[in-house]
């Protein structure tokens, strides 16, 4: 009966130090930190009463989608939602969502990079007919609607944004308290809607940008419309993270730089 001989201490010193080694890398790969998945979440919000502009709508969501798909830095989600009336208990309507994930430029290159982004933006025109005019202007539901589809808990992680976006003329024809500010200081003093309270849009790490205040489609009654200032001072004061809201008077285009 023949016996294996034992291991020298040589021998067993390698296999320790192999084993040791592979323990090592093995528990660098399991415990290192995964890098964040850079992720964009936006909302546009149109204003589909007929005072905000109707002929160049889907002109600024086009342009609109575009500068979100250009300056993504990873997986896009894009939802869109319309201003709704008195059908729909003023409530928001949601129209739709596309998504848009840039490619490996170094392997697939710009030009598969901009078929893409072609692609993304022919969804996008696809659902701007089913933007249906309305008569009433319910703006502040509309957008607090938009920024609760982003809770804080996912707009907060690294690697993550949030932007709201809306296209409207800032007309509010329906929020009792947001009105109320509009209205001349003479005429708002007298009301309770206007007292000091809590902000009721919760927007932290949500960027909201209000756009196309200027063009408004109004008649004769131009001249008793709120001014661009105080359409900024009754949307602002909604937010708790007023630093983070932006007011425009067009939905100017955005270009990257090449």
């Amino acid at each position: 009966m023949t016996t294996k001989p034992l291991l020298s201490r040589t021998e067993i010193i390698a296999t320790l130090t192999v084993v040791s080694l592979v323990g090592a890398a093995g528990a660098w790969v399991f415990g290192r930190k995964v890098p964040p998945r850079n992720e964009s979440f936006q909302a546009i919000v149109m204003d589909a009463s007929l005072t905000s502009d109707p002929t160049s709508r889907c002109d600024d969501l086009a342009r609109l989608a575009d500068e979100a798909a250009q300056r993504s830095k990873g997986v896009l989600h894009l939802t869109l939602f319309a201003t709704g009336d008195r059908t729909s208990g003023f409530e928001p309507i949601r129209i739709g969502t596309v998504e848009f994930e840039p490619g490996t430029r170094l392997v697939e290159g710009v030009t598969a990079d901009d078929e893409k982004r072609e692609q993304f933006l022919e969804g996008v025109r696809k659902l701007c007919p089913q933007i249906t005019n309305r008569k009433e202007s319910p703006i502040f539901r509309a957008v607090s609607a938009a920024v609760k589809t982003m809770p804080p808990e996912l707009c907060q992680r690294e690697g993550t944004t949030c932007d709201v976006v809306v296209r409207t003329d800032g007309i509010e024809e329906e929020d009792a308290r947001v009105m109320a500010a509009l209205r001349p200081a003479r005429k708002a003093r007298t009301t309770a809607a206007t007292a000091a309270t809590a902000p009721r849009i919760t927007n932290d790490g949500v960027a909201v940008r209000f756009c196309s205040l200027a063009a408004r489609q109004i008649g004769r009654n131009a001249s008793k419309l709120p001014t661009l200032d105080a359409v900024e001072s009754a949307f602002r004061r909604e937010f708790t993270a007023p630093d983070r809201v932006r007011f425009e008077p067009a939905c100017v285009a955005y270009r990257a730089a090449k």
